[in-house]
């Protein structure tokens, strides 16, 4: 990784099947740290990221990353940015062990090795099928597979979505750590346990409605602009109720 991270995208909008799906997404982050996209389903979070990836042309605007334009061309968006889909709860009959899987994408070994420590993923796993492993266990396979690409900028969809409360803890823990070096923009519903890692945060709905640090961003007014009755204040908390 030789580049500072840096993402901007101006005017970004995204049309599809005849919906509009994002509208205007303006945008510019630079340095590390992790940045938490929320928002109800159907909000745009996933389109977000793939436009990002270069992997869904906007119908209007830019994406450019680390000072290129990477607009609707993944092999540019590749060189500055690995993408973690969402992961679903089962995969059953998925037969490589994450040292294959992360061979199978051309990473030599030595390095493999250090990006699956580097996740903690224990060396006893490594050479296990990865349809045998927990959830926790498998998300962080597929997080070790961008970490071992080593770019600037780390895209992840709803990394803790499948898991259990306690691997929740420990990925978002591990996600704090890695967002020391990079940028990580993460999709979630539930921001509790990132938020002591969180720099920044996009409120989004078709548009964003709010971005910044988080006593800034997660207010009570800002949320029930995108989330309605849904976002409640208890205590001194915010909380997002059936956000499914």
């Amino acid at each position: 990784m030789h580049k500072e991270p840096e993402l901007r995208l101006t005017s970004v909008s995204v049309r599809l099947g005849g919906k509009q799906v994002l509208e205007d997404i303006d945008l510019h982050l630079k340095g590390p740290g992790l940045v938490l996209i929320m928002g109800p389903n159907g909000a745009g979070k996933t389109t977000l990221l793939k436009t990002i990836m270069g992997l869904l042309k906007p119908s209007k605007g830019r994406v450019i990353i680390c000072g290129e334009d990477v607009t609707g061309n993944p092999r540019k968006a590749m060189r500055y940015a690995s993408y973690v889909p969402q992961l679903p709860p089962t995969m059953h009959g998925y037969p490589l062990t994450p040292l294959e899987l992360l061979s199978f994408t051309r990473i030599p070994p030595e390095k493999a090795a250090e990006a699956l420590k580097s996740v903690d993923v224990p060396e006893e796993y490594w050479s296990r099928p990865i349809d045998e492993l927990s959830a926790g266990l498998r998300q962080r396979v597929f997080i070790a597979q961008a970490v071992a690409r080593e770019t600037p900028l780390i895209l992840l969809d709803e990394p803790l979505s499948a898991v259990d409360p306690a691997a929740r803890v420990e990925i978002s823990n591990m996600l704090g750590r890695l967002s020391k070096e990079r940028l990580l923009l993460v999709t979630c519903h539930d921001p509790a346990v990132l938020l002591p890692y969180t720099r920044h945060i996009i409120l989004l709905k078709r548009r964003i409605y709010a971005s910044g640090p988080p006593s800034e961003a997660l207010t009570l007014e800002n949320a029930s602009k995108v989330y309605g009755s849904a976002a409640l204040k208890l205590g001194v908390h915010l909380h997002i109720a059936d956000s499914h």
